[in-house]
């Protein structure tokens, strides 16, 4: 039995300015249900400003409809969501988590979209990761 899709609408993010991403009910269209408030940056990343799904629409696949929208239309997207649902959502699509470099600071969760090979034998698709590693007294290092 195929399940109905989950309805979804994007308006258009301008660099600087905010954008949204909403779904709706598979019941009815018309009723929003849930949403993610972006604001665009000029190198294609986003940072989500806020993020909502009605609690009786939780845990029903709209939440990870709105975050696939968001990486099929963004490179990159950085989020301080601290919620425990919030932050559980992005981490399962594929968010990291970021230690603050200084000790004022809140963590964050990022996303990239993974790298492209170029070329033949998949030149120029190394990526660079930097692993967080904390010391006993709270300070963070990367290697």
């Amino acid at each position: 039995m195929n399940e109905k899709p989950i309805p979804y609408d994007y308006i258009p993010v301008n660099t600087g300015y905010p954008g949204f991403i909403r779904v709706f009910s598979k019941e009815d269209e018309d009723v929003p249900v849930g949403w993610i408030f972006v604001v665009g940056s000029d190198d294609g990343g986003c940072i989500i400003m806020d993020m909502f799904v009605d609690p009786e629409y939780r845990r029903k696949g709209y939440g990870k409809v709105l975050i696939q929208v968001l990486q099929e239309r963004y490179n990159r997207a950085w989020t301080g969501i601290s919620t425990v649902a919030g932050r559980g959502l992005c981490l399962s699509m594929g968010f990291k988590l970021i230690m603050p470099t200084f000790k004022k600071q809140f963590p964050r969760l990022e996303w990239k979209a993974p790298k492209k090979a170029e070329g033949p034998e998949g030149i120029g698709d190394k990526t660079e990761e930097r692993h967080v590693v904390p010391d006993k007294d709270g300070r963070v290092y990367f290697k």
